[in-house]
C-alpha cells in the first residue's frame, strides 16, 4: 500500500533498510549486556525484526537492480546463494579455529566471553558494512540505469518477427 505512492516507493526500501540496520546494532549493544532470563525475549524479538527486514528488503533491491535484464536473474540470485554459503562456511570455521581451549573439569568462562563477543562483533561488523553500502547506495535510485542499453541484432530480429509470414509454422 505505501509503496504504491511514488516518491514513497523510491525511497522507503532504503529508509526500511536503515530502520532494520539500527535495530539489528542496537540489538548487538545489548547482546553484551549480561540479561536476566526474560529479558532475552525482547533481544530475540529485536533480532528477528533486523533478520526478516535485511533478508526481505535486500532480496527486493536486488530484484531492482536485475530490473529488466531477466536473462542473467537466476544467475545473480544463484551467485548470491553460493556467497552466502561460502562466507557462512568460512566464518564458521574460523570460529571453531580460534574457540579457546578449556578443561572438562573447569568451568567454561572463558568460552562464553569468546561466544558472546562473537556474537556481538561478527554481526555488528557485518551491519556496518551493509550501512557503508547503504550510503553508498544513497545518491542513486536503485534499478535506474545510467545508459540506454542498446539491442543486439539478433534481439532485434525477434522483435521485430511476425508470425504471419509463415502461415505454416503457425499450424
Amino acid at each position: 500500500m505505501v509503496n504504491s505512492i511514488p516518491k514513497v516507493s523510491r525511497i522507503s526500501k532504503k529508509i526500511l533498510y536503515t530502520f532494520g540496520l539500527a535495530v539489528g546494532l542496537l540489538s548487538c549493544a545489548i547482546m553484551m549486556l549480561d540479561l536476566p532470563g526474560w529479558r532475552i525475549y525482547g533481544l530475540a524479538v529485536g533480532i528477528g525484526i533486523t533478520q526478516a527486514i535485511l533478508l526481505i528488503t535486500s532480496l527486493s533491491i536486488t530484484a531492482d537492480l536485475i530490473n529488466k535484464n531477466t536473462e542473467s536473474g537466476a544467475f545473480v540470485y544463484g551467485a548470491m546463494s553460493f556467497f552466502d554459503k561460502l562466507s557462512n562456511g568460512i566464518a564458521y570455521q574460523l570460529i571453531e579455529l580460534w574457540t579457546p581451549a578449556y578443561d572438562a573439569l573447569k568451568p567454561h568462562q572463558a568460552s562464553a566471553i569468546f561466544y558472546r563477543r562473537v556474537m556481538v562483533f561478527v554481526p555488528g561488523t557485518c551491519l556496518v558494512l551493509a550501512l557503508l553500502v547503504l550510503l553508498s547506495l544513497l545518491p542513486s535510485q536503485i534499478g535506474e540505469r545510467r545508459r540506454a542499453r542498446t539491442v543486439r541484432d539478433d534481439e532485434q530480429a525477434i522483435l521485430e518477427d511476425q508470425d504471419d509470414l509463415y502461415p505454416e509454422i503457425a499450424d
